[in-house]
Order: C-alpha cells, then sequence, then structure tokens
C-alpha cells in the first residue's frame, strides 16, 4: 500500500472520563455501555481481577506507572514537552528506553491516543498510536510491566478492536498490529500479530461476553 503523504487524523467527538473509565459520545451525549478492556477481560476469573486490583493504586502501582509512561510517549509522538524530566522522574527507567527505541525513528503518526468506538455496541477504547511504519500503516498498543524479566501476554482482542473501530470510523486499513513492551531498563518492539487473527479474538470476545450480559 502507497502512503504519498502523511496526514494526522481528525479526533473523533468522544469524551472520556478517566476516574469511571467511560466513554461518551459528545454529538448526543450518549453514554457507551461498555469499554474495550471490559469486554476483553470477560473470562478473567474473581481471584485473577483481585491479583490486578492489589496492585493498581499507590505512587507506585501500574495505573500509576501507566499514566505517566503513556503522557510520556504522547508527548514524544506530538513532539511537545514531556510533563516531567526524565532524569529524575519516578517511571524513568521505563520512559528513556522506550522513547530511545529504534523503532519510533521509522514512525510517522496519524492518531495519538485516540479516542475510538462502535455506536451499534456501545462499546468505547482508546488506541495508543497508529502511524506509518516502514512504508504500512501499523497499529501500535503500549503495555509496560513492572519487572525486565516480566512474560508476554495477548494483546490480540484489544488490537482487533482497535482495528476495527479504526477501519468504521476512517476508513483506514491496518496492515500491522503490534505491541510495545515497556519494562524498566528496557523496551521491546513485538513483532506483527496479524490483523485476522486480532479481528478474530476480538470478535469472540465480544461473542462471549454478550452472552454474559443479562439481556442477551
Amino acid at each position: 500500500m502507497k502512503h504519498p503523504k502523511i496526514t494526522m487524523l481528525d479526533p473523533l467527538p468522544i469524551d472520556f472520563d478517566e476516574a469511571a473509565h467511560s466513554y461518551v459520545w459528545a454529538p448526543s451525549g450518549e453514554k457507551l455501555a461498555y469499554s474495550v478492556t471490559q469486554v476483553c477481560s470477560f473470562d478473567k476469573t474473581r481471584s485473577q481481577l483481585a491479583n490486578i486490583e492489589k496492585y493498581r493504586e499507590g505512587p507506585t502501582g501500574w495505573e500509576a506507572r501507566g499514566v505517566a509512561v503513556h503522557a510520556a510517549l504522547e508527548a514524544f509522538l506530538k513532539k511537545e514537552e514531556p510533563e516531567f524530566p526524565l532524569d529524575n522522574a519516578i517511571f524513568a527507567e521505563w520512559v528513556a528506553p522506550l522513547l530511545a527505541h529504534s523503532f519510533w525513528k521509522d514512525f510517522e503518526p496519524l492518531l495519538i491516543e485516540g479516542r475510538l468506538c462502535d455506536l451499534k455496541k456501545s462499546v468505547g477504547g482508546s488506541c495508543d498510536a497508529l502511524g506509518i511504519w516502514r512504508g504500512k500503516t501499523v497499529l501500535v498498543d503500549l503495555k509496560t510491566q513492572g519487572k525486565s524479566t516480566a512474560s508476554k501476554y495477548s494483546t490480540d482482542r484489544q488490537l482487533g478492536a482497535y482495528m476495527l473501530f479504526i477501519n468504521n470510523s476512517y476508513g483506514v486499513e491496518i496492515e500491522e498490529c503490534r505491541t510495545i513492551w515497556c519494562r524498566p531498563g528496557r523496551t521491546e518492539a513485538g513483532k506483527d500479530q496479524g490483523t485476522l487473527k486480532c479481528f478474530d479474538a476480538w470478535n469472540f470476545a465480544w461473542t462471549e461476553f454478550k452472552k454474559q450480559q443479562p439481556a442477551f
């Protein structure tokens, strides 16, 4: 696919309530019933969810880390000043190698921290970045992990959702889906996960999630 001109996509009219993690379609004021994260977590057990919540809060919890690192990448891709100096930030171990990774040298962004939705399904979500990388349209999901030895896990469902939402809203065909694994001291750019594989993973998650809803 040829990309003669790189043009940033206009943001969709979607408001996001970070505290409630909910999305609102601004033109109508409709609060979307579900989030992509909620749908993708349909098969997590109570024990797994409790363990995730256990490490969520606090100045070094995964929530604060994720917010800080995502904000740093957003500022970097937008060529803006970061919210904190990298040499004394609490999450500098994550941010510095992330921004220095060679992946970004060939990445030309089209959408950064893009709010997305499927109005028919009443689902909202946020993609970390969409851009042209070495001649291909690539969807990127950024994941932060607490240890340098942390194992990867599947992000196919999330990427499949964002890929579908982007195609429906912008008419952009995604050619690759990749995850950037950001750990203390090192960042790894994952390989292409396959658009069809991600699409199927999202469709499966949505079908199974809806089966669990009372109105299904």
